[in-house]
């Protein structure tokens, strides 16, 4: 095994609230998936869940290295223990395995009432 990308990101929490105030359901609309939004809407913590969500699409755009990555293809979700994990579009998953034969994507996600953060490493098997 091998890592062929490393990608890290931390947000303001207060700017992701600043596009949810001006644009609301559009900006989730464009970013985040149906799973995504259910699982943030219902938490008092909803900001800081999107923060995250947000940021651990990024750090996987920037440890995946390739240009016309878009948000939307991107979800995280979490197992029952908690763990989080990557789930990408059809067309995403075809162009990680066009890539790619065989890769495992490590997720974590922290945030605070003020930042939130990810960092994705993916590691190949080939």
């Amino acid at each position: 095994m091998a890592i062929i990308g490393i990608g890290i990101d931390l947000i303001e929490v207060a700017r992701i609230a600043a596009l949810l105030k001006k644009s609301g359901d559009a900006f989730k609309a464009k970013v985040f998936s149906r799973s995504e939004i259910v699982y943030s809407e219902k938490s008092r913590c909803k900001i800081e869940r999107y923060a995250a969500r947000f940021s651990a699409k990024e750090a996987f755009v920037k440890a995946f290295g390739q240009k016309g990555v878009s948000l939307k293809d991107i979800s995280v979700s979490k197992e029952a223990s908690g763990k989080p994990f990557l789930i990408f579009s059809p067309t995403l998953t075809r162009r990680l395995k066009k890539c790619f034969s065989s890769v495992i994507i490590h997720l974590t996600l922290t945030h605070t009432k003020t930042t939130a953060g990810a960092l994705v490493v993916i590691e190949t098997r080939d």
